[in-house]
C-alpha cells in the first residue's frame, strides 16, 4: 500500500526522505521538511536570555515595593514588566525565525 492509499493514523507512519508528518496538540496533521527542522534545531533554546532574566528581576522587583516597602501601586505597575518583557522577547524571536526560514527558501 503507498502512502496516499493510508488512512490518517496510518499516514503518521508513512515517512519519505524529504518530509515526515506529525499530529498535533490539536489533532492536526503537518508535514515538517528536513529544511524546516534543521532551522528550529539550529535556533538557540540552551540557557537564560536576558530577557528572562530581566523578567525575574522585574518579579523580585515588584514584590519588594509590594510586600517590603508597602507600595502597592508601584509593585503592581511593575508586576506587569515581565510580561512586555516576554511578549517582545517572543516577538523579536518568531522575527528571527521567519527571517531564518525565508533565507532557507531562497
Amino acid at each position: 500500500m503507498s502512502c496516499r492509499e493510508t488512512t490518517l493514523l496510518d499516514s503518521l507512519n508513512c515517512r519519505h526522505p524529504w518530509h515526515e508528518k506529525r499530529l498535533t496538540s490539536t489533532g492536526l496533521i503537518i508535514d515538517v521538511s528536513d529544511t524546516t527542522k534543521e532551522s528550529a534545531e539550529s535556533i538557540d533554546t540552551e540557557g537564560l536570555s536576558p530577557a528572562v532574566l530581566a523578567s525575574a528581576g522585574s518579579v523580585a522587583l515588584a514584590l519588594y515595593f509590594y510586600y517590603v516597602r508597602g507600595d502597592k501601586q508601584r509593585g503592581q505597575f511593575v508586576g506587569f514588566w515581565p510580561v512586555t518583557i516576554l511578549a517582545m522577547a517572543s516577538y523579536f524571536k518568531l522575527e528571527e525565525i521567519k527571517q531564518m526560514l525565508a533565507g532557507d527558501d531562497e
